[in-house]
């Protein structure tokens, strides 16, 4: 949405295939169900506190019927209720009002999903409500109720890039059970999988695109003696293919080499819960890992794929097993198993996703480097195809550093509108110098303390008028001032003013450490020092970055035209503006 204050945050609007209705209050007794059309239907509905909605439909003896909500996908996170998203629950019941399915998740996606086989000819009356009988507003819904294809699962999870491979397909309602997925040189990491049947699609499965040769697993692995020899660097397609199954795999090393073991499994779809365990040739464990996060997968709550770094200690031949925390398994717990030498690399993200920035002024970003592999060095930041008139400052992640505050700014002459920006990152990773795309990303908060990096389509920039003043700062060129332990820092700002105000400017810091502090709450139309104060229990090494912000009141005058002479509160605004991100390292 677009307001005087600039863009809002994104929100999903999902446009459908199939009729759709509204639900209609009151739905909240079994016994008093709405009514639905004609089957296949989708309802758009919500969930209030205590609330429970029934929907009656006429099924027919025979139909395989998928019965697929959407809450959790629409809504991700929410930052102040537990747990942090609308936790829908859906159950079936017959013509007599007897249970006959439920589900509260669909393996461990949040969003619940019922395929049911209707026996019999009659009504049928579905509900859906919270687990645990909260609501509000934002507890919104969509469910899809027909004979719809729905996949559940493929395999192979992926395939090499340049290659033609086949895809098998179980599922519901589906067309085909085998599909020819190509791969060019240039496609994404990840491709969508999905099926048409009459007109409608199924739900997307992810296929996985890497550079690196692939095989499948050969069955019998399930012990030591049997491990599948492997050469370096490739991956392994396979299931762990019955409860308390596992897959044994050996490689040749030598002494000094780093390698990398990662399973690509529940970031993939898959609901296997991975272990991995590197063992030597005396069997001997090495290394041992369960959850390995990956901050690049905004949507998971449990980072299931496992993750070991090692440097081989000698020449020799290494062993992994591979199995389910859980001892659970079956032919959908697939996963594609890398082994191979460690690669150093990143990923960005650009929070936020949407930013406002006046003419003459600047707008502050957050990127995020997520690191793989053992890479610590910096990453350059540049726009890619820049808009006349917006540019990158300061736009350098240092080495080591996970994240960093960057400036986008927008000249006097920049043109009011709304566009995009593609925003890249470039670092040297081993001899080899990669490029990533920083991808726009909204930071949300789940049940008051979990923050995940949930992605958006595109970053989206507003240039608008200039703010009532625009500040500038006298910074060092890399942006980072130095200051020791109980000493104060002196910024000088040039102030050029916009519109004809007294007023002067209230100044805050946004989440300072605790040994910094604002010793200038505010400066007048002149200008003037602005001064921060380092505490004498600031330890040498310290890092931090906050952002300096100004807020002016600007009043009407009698003779504008919009003067309001009768509610004179209404004749005055704050203006809330952000000045600088000022970057301060404590020195011994």
């Amino acid at each position: 949405m677009i307001t005087t204050n600039g863009l809002s945050n994104p929100l999903l609007f999902e446009v459908g295939q199939i009729p759709e209705t509204y639900e209609l209050e009151p739905n909240d007794r079994q016994t008093g169900p709405e009514q639905l059309p004609e089957l296949p239907i989708l309802v758009n509905g919500q969930i209030l506190p205590g609330d429970v909605d029934y929907f009656r439909f006429a099924a027919h003896k025979g139909q395989t019927l998928v019965f697929r909500a959407a809450a959790r996908s629409l809504i991700p996170y929410l930052a102040d209720t537990v747990p942090g998203w609308f936790q829908a629950v859906m159950t079936l019941y017959d013509a007599e009002g007897n249970e006959v399915a439920y589900d509260d998740d669909y393996r461990f996606n949040p969003d619940p999903v019922i395929i049911y086989t209707v026996p019999q000819d009659g009504n049928y009356t579905l509900s859906i409500r919270d687990s645990i009988f909260r609501g509000r507003e934002d507890f919104v819904y969509r469910i899809s109720i027909g004979e719809l294809p729905f996949i559940q699962r493929i395999f192979p999870l992926g395939g090499s890039v340049d290659s033609e491979v086949e895809v098998n397909l179980v599922g519901i309602n589906l067309p085909i059970h085998k599909m020819k997925i190509k791969t060019g040189s240039n496609a994404p990491d990840i491709l969508p999988v999905q099926v048409e049947k009459n007109g409608i699609f199924s739900n997307i499965r992810k296929f996985q695109v890497s550079p690196l040769s692939d095989i499948s697993e050969r069955e019998p692995d399930n012990q030591f003696a049997q491990a599948q020899a492997v050469t370096n660097t490739m991956i392994i397609n396979g299931t762990i293919g019955i409860p308390g199954d596992q897959d044994w795999f050996s490689f040749r090393g030598r002494q000094g080499d780093r390698k990398t073991i990662e399973v690509f499994a529940r970031r993939l779809g898959s609901p296997l819960d991975a272990r991995l365990v590197l063992l030597n040739a005396q069997q001997k464990e090495l290394a041992v890992n369960d959850d390995a996060e990956d901050k690049s997968c905004g949507l998971l709550t449990h980072q299931a794929d496992s993750r070991i770094n090692f440097e081989l200690p000698k020449t020799g031949t290494y062993y992994v097993r591979l199995s389910d925390v859980q001892q659970k398994g079956g032919a959908e717990y697939a996963y594609r198993l890398k082994i191979g030498e460690e690669q150093p690399d990143f990923q960005l993200r650009l929070v936020p996703s949407s930013l406002r920035i006046p003419r003459a002024g600047t707008v502050i970003a957050t990127v995020h480097a997520i690191r793989y592999g053992g890479f610590t060095g910096e990453i350059n930041l540049s726009v890619r195809d820049a808009p006349p008139g917006v540019e990158l400052q300061r736009a350098v992640i240092p080495e080591n550093m996970d994240s960093t505050p960057v400036i986008i700014a927008a000249s006097p002459r920049a043109e009011e509108q709304i566009m995009t920006l593609d925003v890249e990152g470039t670092a040297d990773c081993d001899m080899r110098t990669v490029h990533r795309r920083a991808v726009p990303a909204e930071d949300m908060m789940q049940a008051f303390i979990y923050r995940h990096l949930v992605t958006a389509q595109q970053l989206l920039i507003q240039v608008t008028e200039p703010e009532p003043v625009t500040i500038s700062l006298n910074l060092p060129k890399d942006g980072v001032l130095q200051a020791r332990p109980g000493s104060d820092i002196t910024l000088n700002p040039t102030l050029k003013w916009h519109v004809n105000t007294r007023k002067g400017i209230r100044l805050t810091l946004s989440d300072p450490p605790e040994w910094l502090t604002l010793k200038t709450a505010y400066i007048g139309r002149e200008g003037g020092e602005i001064i921060l104060n380092v505490s004498p229990n600031a330890e040498p090494g310290s890092t931090t970055t906050v952002l300096l912000n100004g807020n002016i009141r600007i009043e009407k005058s009698p003779r504008d035209p919009d003067y309001n002479p009768v509610q004179k509160f209404m004749n005055a605004k704050v203006v809330e503006f952000t000045i600088d991100a000022v970057s301060i390292e404590i020195t011994n």
